[in-house]
């Protein structure tokens, strides 16, 4: 609080008592921009310094009794100056006239760092848990999320046809896909493409292979699948989707409820868009012997992604160098009954 301004440095004499068993002395009062300064007259020797927004009087009448507080006991100031007792007065009805104004700032302010915590918690905190859970996952844990949401995304068990199963293992061998495993699923509708699940998995829609004319086409979603998964864990993808009570279940107990992965699979069940970082992929292309064609075609009908792979691969290789016609055949029917 500072004292009005016509006030400043106002000064008069006053008795001041220590405490209420002390003897009473003589005092210089000086008033200050924020404090009551009561001093030797003598010496200048400052024997108390008030500060005004606590200055309460005790009494009122002539003299007019001042306190540092609203204590009953301690020191105590009586003042017969006029003057000093108005500017004393005016400055605590200045006070007491702002006190109701201002006290809506404290809850205001609360509030609002309040509402500042849970905004940072609403929109940092999920995410951080999110990612923090996908690098403290177990691999035997991921491999569980991964057997589940490929059930999930199916409308029946993979198929397992043989000798489809076989040649599709021999696809796996020649890919450069890191030893992910690759599965063939029939879905009820949608784009046929393919999805790279928790646990090095990549699950291929059956119409990749039951409708392709080569294996180039579900060769190269595979190497488009796991290329865009080694950038973007798609364990993040599922929790996200999932949400945070599905995390926290997977943090303390290690399994994430089939209703929430019923939902990540849904969210995850998307054509794969063109991934970023063609030559990279083209290379990948390159040395599993892919011809891009196909798949940049499928992924992109305008050409353009057919052609940034294809430039990246100084030898387009023949489609059909993947598989034997026979091993291609087989796996073109392992959904079969």
């Amino acid at each position: 609080m500072t004292a009005l301004k016509r006030y400043e440095r106002l000064e008069c004499p006053g008795r001041w008592q220590a405490e209420p068993q002390a003897r009473w002395r003589e005092v210089a009062v000086s008033m200050r921009a924020t404090s009551l300064i009561l001093s030797d007259p003598q010496s200048g020797q400052v024997l108390a310094h008030w500060s005004l927004p606590a200055v309460t009087r005790r009494r009122g009448g002539t003299p007019a009794l001042y306190a540092p507080d609203d204590g009953d006991d301690g020191e105590t100031l009586a003042l017969d100056d006029a003057t000093m007792i108005d500017a004393l007065e005016q400055v605590r009805r200045a006070i007491a006239g702002r006190g109701p104004a201002l006290a809506w700032l404290r809850p205001v302010a609360l509030g609002t760092v309040l509402a500042g915590l849970v905004a940072a918690a609403v929109l940092w905190l999920p995410d951080a848990l999110v990612r923090h859970a996908a690098t403290v996952v177990p691999t035997a844990a991921r491999d569980d999320i991964g057997r589940a949401m490929l059930a999930e995304m199916a409308s029946g068990a993979p198929c397992n046809a043989e000798p489809g199963v076989q040649a599709l293992q021999r696809l796996e061998s020649v890919l450069d896909i890191d030893g992910a495993r690759l599965a063939v699923i029939e879905r009820g509708s949608g784009t046929a493409t393919a999805h790279a699940l928790p646990g090095d998995t990549i699950a291929l829609d059956a119409g990749l292979v039951r409708e392709a004319d080569s294996p180039a086409l579900a060769a190269g979603h595979a190497l488009a699948a796991h290329h865009k998964a080694a950038g973007d864990d798609p364990l993040v993808a599922v929790l996200q989707a999932a949400g945070m009570g599905a995390t926290l279940r997977l943090m303390t107990s290690g399994e994430i409820p089939r209703p929430a992965l019923r939902g990540a699979s849904g969210a995850l069940a998307a054509s794969l868009p063109p991934p970023e970082g063609t030559r990279a992929l083209g290379e990948r292309f390159a040395r599993s012997g892919v011809a891009p064609g196909p798949y940049g075609l499928a992924a992109d009908p305008s050409g353009a992604l057919a052609g940034r792979l294809t430039a990246a691969i100084a030898d387009v290789p023949s489609p059909d160098a993947l598989l034997t016609p026979g091993d291609w055949s087989a796996l073109r029917d392992i959904c079969a009954q």
